[in-house]
């Protein structure tokens, strides 16, 4: 699978908005009287889980570790934006299971993707979730 028919996988993750998943930016304007919220946490492969023991289970814990800092400042997600690096040669199965796990995840937080960036690579998986936040 190429990074065009993965981002395809992802764009229905942008939710109702439409986004462009082809921008790797996005533009956030907090509402007045609340501050942006922002944290970042990243995973890799044969460090923070087994070879191999990739999916919806990798996918959904990346997003949920991140989404927890968020919680701990009292901040409400708005959305998060995902970097993935994935070894060559991965099975499809795996991009799709790594695709249902964001959605549960982002679906229990009402948190939209809103962008990142995807490319692949000669070592380990290594992944990372951006996190958007409001806090009054």
């Amino acid at each position: 699978m190429n990074e065009r028919d993965f981002i395809a996988l992802l764009r229905p993750l942008a939710g109702p908005a439409g986004l462009n998943l082809d921008d790797d930016a996005a533009i956030l304007t907090p509402p007045p009287g609340q501050d942006l919220i922002l944290s970042t946490d990243t995973m890799v492969e044969g460090v923070h889980f087994p070879p191999g023991r990739i999916g919806g289970g990798f996918s959904e814990r990346l997003l949920r570790t991140a989404l927890s800092d968020l919680a701990a400042k009292g901040a409400r997600p708005i959305g998060y934006m995902l970097s993935v690096a994935w070894p060559k040669g991965r099975d499809p199965k795996w991009l799709n299971g790594f695709v249902r796990g964001l959605h549960d995840a982002q679906e229990s937080f009402d948190c939209p993707l809103i962008g990142g960036d995807t490319t692949s690579t000669d070592g380990p998986l290594v992944a990372s979730a951006t996190v958007f936040g409001l806090l009054p």
